[in-house]
């Protein structure tokens, strides 16, 4: 009988279906709400993860394996970025700013005339921060502000696209500069207006770029501009209030992104959906994550990681979610390193290429003195095209090259890193 028992729960174990890949909840950051998330290098070859939340904000150096709190104890952190080798924080009281990754804090208001802060964006050496009154500017890291325009105007998110600034509002829609905030140009061709009042633009809660799309999370789903926001036009995913967007690199030969949309509502739920094809198709991916109300999405590394309302990051390996994330399975004819993209870039940038053979591939960035920068690649690879990150932050602003062997084929190209 005891046999038998064994055979069972061997026979159990062996044929029982695998559990199906799903999100994890990390363990922490035990401080309310996860509002925003900002990314830094750590310097070990990894990536700190920053997470803002209703009391304070919380460092991971370990993909969330384990969080500790990095100061602003009991303050409500409204958003996060990482400029150089400072971290920003911003709240209701002002701007906040880091040079130890949160050990210590120093309030930075000064010539701030309103201190709801509710977003950044980083163009160059310029750090731009969205408020409740209009947009403004500082080009010293913050030891002083200066009026970047949109005054009366609430700033719910900010990106920048190349050389144009981008501000999402809360009811007059998107507006567009490209002289760094001197002036602006509204661009809300084919946004809808608010179904409560039509004077009102939807709300623009959020931004993504990748490539040549813009891509706008509002009130009532996903837009998307192909042309620097002359006009929008309404993705696959509608009817939901997006609280968040962001984006990561895809193989393939059309230059498409893989992009990620959160959303939470109190009546209705929330979770995470994945399109692959720049918004004309969605697919739900919440497979696991038991806290659906979404408020704040990062891609660090390999993985995704997720911010939500009832407290807790939860993760997931970007490769459970996308069949190729380096690689296309379509397999080239002929050698190329293409021109990266954008460029100039600040920080990140993507280095495209194909390999037409299974072959050793190394990708290497130099200075201009022939200096190792950064080693992108260097490992046996089979055929197919392949994108790698570049990541310049703590880098010099300057033109670098990148080097390209795959075999017995080399190629050399120049990027610009521009701050």
């Amino acid at each position: 009988m005891r046999i038998q028992y064994i055979c069972l729960a061997l026979t159990l174990i062996l044929f029982s279906p695998l559990a199906p890949a799903q999100w994890v909840q990390t363990n922490g950051p035990y401080g309310g709400w996860v509002t925003c998330f900002a990314l830094s290098p750590n310097g070990a070859g990894g990536t700190n993860v920053f997470a803002g939340t209703q009391r304070g904000v919380y460092l991971s150096t370990n993909n969330g394996t384990s969080w500790t709190a990095a100061g602003l104890t009991n303050t409500y952190v409204d958003a996060l970025v990482h400029s150089g080798a400072t971290l920003f924080a911003g709240n209701g009281d002002g701007v906040f700013l880091s040079t130890n990754n949160g050990t210590n804090w120093t309030l930075a208001n000064s010539g701030l005339l309103y201190t709801g802060v509710n977003s950044f964006a980083v163009g160059g050496t310029t750090l731009f921060a969205g408020t409740g009154d209009g947009v403004y500017r500082s080009t010293n890291n913050g030891t002083s502000w200066t009026v970047a325009g949109l005054t009366n105007h609430s700033i719910r998110c900010l990106t920048v696209s190349g050389t144009n600034l981008f501000a999402g509002t809360n009811g007059a829609g998107i507006f567009l500069s490209t002289d760094s905030g001197t002036s602006w140009t509204a661009v809300n061709e084919g946004l809808p207006r608010a179904s409560w009042n039509p004077i009102y633009f939807i709300l623009v809660n959020c931004f993504a770029t990748s490539r040549e799309n813009l891509f706008a999370g509002t009130d009532d789903g996903v837009y998307r501009s192909t042309n620097n926001g002359t006009s929008w036009s309404q993705t696959g995913l509608t009817s939901y209030g997006i609280s968040c967007l962001t984006v990561s690199p895809a193989g393939g030969t059309t230059g498409e992104t893989n992009l990620f949309a959160g959303y939470n509502h109190l009546q209705a739920g929330g979770g995470v959906f994945l399109s692959t094809n720049n918004g004309t198709d969605w697919t739900p991916i919440n497979s696991g994550l038991a806290n659906v109300g979404v408020t704040c999405l990062t891609v660090s590394g390999m993985n995704v990681f997720v911010g939500t309302l009832v407290p807790g990051v939860w993760r997931r390996p970007l490769s459970e979610l996308i069949t190729a994330v380096e690689g296309s399975s379509e397999v080239p004819t002929t050698f190329a390193l293409e021109q990266n993209y954008p460029n100039p870039f600040n920080p990140t940038t993507v280095v495209s290429c194909r390999v037409p053979v299974a072959c050793n591939v190394t990708l290497v960035v130099y200075n201009l003195l022939g200096q190792e920068v950064a080693v992108l690649v260097d490992k046996q690879k089979p055929a197919g095209r392949y994108e790698f990150k570049f990541d310049g932050t703590g880098v010099a602003s300057g033109v670098y090259v990148y080097r390209l062997t795959a075999g017995e084929d080399v190629a050399t190209r120049k990027m610009v890193l521009f701050r």
